[in-house]
């Protein structure tokens, strides 16, 4: 007995029991026979399964191998959809080597549409957040995302189309709003754009207060909702602290801790009898905007200025025995002087008078514009002005002329003018004395006319008493 690639090769029985051999010729035949036998009863050797022998799948084919390659009972190749085209939810994309076979696989690719469009105001249902595969006239469902509502009612449906892309849908979601921000106590609530989700509101306080708490608030989901971020603010007005004390004086506010934005206090100092301090600075001060006080304290100091004599000059306000801060004096300069600099003086702290003391400085008469008078009596200066002599060559220039007096015709009409005016005048007073003689005529006529008839009526009188 031997073995060939595996296989057992058996002797003749008979021939095994009689002990004989065979002969040479019929041994070699039998060998012969024997091994073609064993050969075809040996499974084929590996490598069987070739690369010319891959399946052709639809829409697929396998990834990158060596055509000439060959393959051993196990080995698998992967296959990868052709563009355009995506693999099946629970298909296989894997065939292995099964002794001189491959194994069997089904179509696993086909159309599809890519992943679903993203939208601001939608997103999409949960059912479809996990897939990744679409086919032709498939749908999609969204719904609004969170802040926004449906500006309509309708299903919002994208259909996967022939071209594999998806149908456009119409943003039916609008941004929802907040509440209305209440107003702010001496402040301001400042909207930029609207009050919808995603919007800002800034908010600020009167000159005078700080905001206390945060100045931006945010329009953000809250729940099914819409809300403002945060908690209202709310302004405080700034308060300073008690305004400081001075020497030899006091304030108005000595009674009070707390000075709040906008309040003042007045200094003034002690009364010394004849020794009188003067309030050097601001005499009210006021607590600012910021927290602080205006103005630093003024002091109280005495300020004795010495009474000022000017040259030239004559006081005329500001008398007294003695200056303080502040008092003003006014000079005035004598006759035929004039000042050179300022009038008034002030009294300073620093004791001395501002600006400097006046100066008084004497007026020069200018020169006499008469003609010289004779010193001989009765003899006169006959003597003709010289024509001006040109310097420019040609002949002289011709001398200067007096003027002679007004002209013939200027002197017809001032002498026409007169005559008009007096004729108007006279024609006025005629009227007036014919208007006043009128009246008196009147006035005679009406008297004969009353003595007539009292004469009249007595010697009616008359003849009655004597008949």
């Amino acid at each position: 007995m031997f073995r060939v690639r595996g296989a057992r090769v058996h002797l003749d029985q008979r021939a095994a029991a009689m002990g004989a051999c065979p002969r040479r010729g019929a041994w070699l035949r039998s060998v012969g026979l024997l091994g073609a036998l064993a050969l075809l009863a040996l499974p084929r050797a590996s490598g069987d399964c070739s690369a010319a022998t891959l399946p052709v799948i639809l829409h697929a084919h396998p990834e990158e191998y060596d055509a000439d390659k060959t393959f051993v009972p196990g080995y698998s190749v992967v296959y990868k959809c052709d563009t355009g085209y995506v693999k099946l939810p629970g298909k296989t994309d894997i065939i292995y080597c099964q002794g001189v076979e491959w194994s069997k696989m089904s179509q696993f690719c086909d159309r599809s549409c890519g992943t679903p469009n993203r939208y601001t105001s939608m997103q999409l249902n949960a059912t479809f957040i996990n897939k990744n595969y679409f086919p032709i006239n498939s749908t999609v469902a969204y719904l609004c995302r969170p802040g926004y509502t449906l500006s309509k009612f309708g299903p919002l449906i994208s259909t996967c189309q022939d071209d594999a892309t998806w149908s456009p849908v119409s943003e039916s979601c609008k941004r929802k709003s907040c509440p209305r921000p209440e107003d702010l106590e001496h402040g301001q609530v400042h909207i930029a754009t609207d009050i919808l989700f995603g919007s800002r509101i800034v908010y600020s306080c009167d000159e005078g207060y700080t905001l206390i708490g945060d100045d931006t608030r945010n329009c953000e989901v809250n729940g099914n909702q819409v809300l403002w971020s945060g908690s209202v603010p709310y302004c405080k007005i700034n308060n300073c602290v008690p305004p400081p004390n001075i020497q030899d004086g006091k304030h108005s506010g000595v009674n009070k801790d707390i000075f709040t934005y906008g309040e003042a206090v007045t200094y003034r100092c002690d009364s010394r009898g004849r020794n009188q301090l003067s309030l050097i600075g601001e005499a009210t001060i006021f607590c600012d905007k910021d927290g602080e006080w205006n103005k630093p304290p003024p002091e109280c100091k005495e300020v004795r200025c010495k009474t000022p004599k000017v040259d030239n000059a004559i006081q005329i306000t500001g008398f007294g025995s003695f200056h303080t801060y502040k008092d003003t004096i006014d000079f005035e300069c004598k006759d035929g002087y004039v000042f050179k600099s300022n009038s008034r003086i002030t009294c300073e702290a620093d004791n001395n008078w501002s600006p400097a003391l006046p100066v008084c400085h004497a007026v020069l008469e200018p020169p006499s514009k008469e003609p010289p008078v004779s010193s001989h009596p009765g003899l006169r200066n006959t003597s003709q002005p010289e024509p001006p002599v040109s310097s420019q060559p040609g002949p002289p220039l011709p001398p200067n002329k007096e003027p002679q007096g007004l002209s013939v015709g200027i002197i017809i009409v001032i002498v026409l003018i007169a005559g008009i005016v007096l004729a108007i005048i006279g024609f006025i007073l005629y009227r007036q004395y014919m208007q006043k003689g009128t009246y008196v005529t009147d006035e005679i006529h009406k008297e004969e006319t009353h003595l007539n008839s009292v004469t009249a009526k007595e010697d009616t009188l008359m003849k009655e008493r004597f008949t």
